[in-house]
């Protein structure tokens, strides 16, 4: 299957966001003996609004994934 441009820049965001996450997840471990209630929960909350833009992206790529594959199912019917 051909990967269009809409395909490859959701995937690209998608591992920058996954990227993201692991160092971030790095940073809180490093820290967490110096544990700071406030820094730790924006933390938290830039964590969580991170994944939950993954997962749209995500959402969307399998959306454009199907309709890539229904368009090339199409030209060989």
């Amino acid at each position: 299957m051909k990967t269009t441009p809409k395909q490859k820049q959701l995937s690209e965001l998608i591992n920058n966001n996954m990227q993201f996450y692991a160092a971030k997840m790095q940073q809180l471990n490093r820290y967490s003996d110096s544990f700071n209630a406030e820094v730790y929960a924006h933390n938290i909350t830039e964590l969580v609004n991170r994944l939950n833009e993954t997962v749209a992206y995500a959402k969307e790529l399998e959306e454009v994934s199907y309709r890539v594959a229904e368009k090339e199912a199409g030209q060989y019917a």
